[in-house]
């Protein structure tokens, strides 16, 4: 229960979203996808590159 003043005042405040929000730092986060198309772009080059490329090509 919180304790100490009304409103925002008081040593309840910090305990729900609010007190979350202020004492969190946000920082951005990557995932990598287990599927790369940029495989194919690379050496050795196999027969789906090469599939690719004809079908660009016609």
């Amino acid at each position: 229960l919180p304790f100490g003043g009304v409103g925002e005042s008081g040593k309840g405040h910090y305990h729900g979203f609010e007190g979350f929000e202020a004492f969190s730092k946000k920082k951005a986060v990557f995932f990598q996808s287990r599927v790369n198309g940029m495989g194919l772009f690379k050496p050795p080059y196999g027969t789906l590159f090469e599939r690719m490329i004809n079908l660009l090509i016609r």
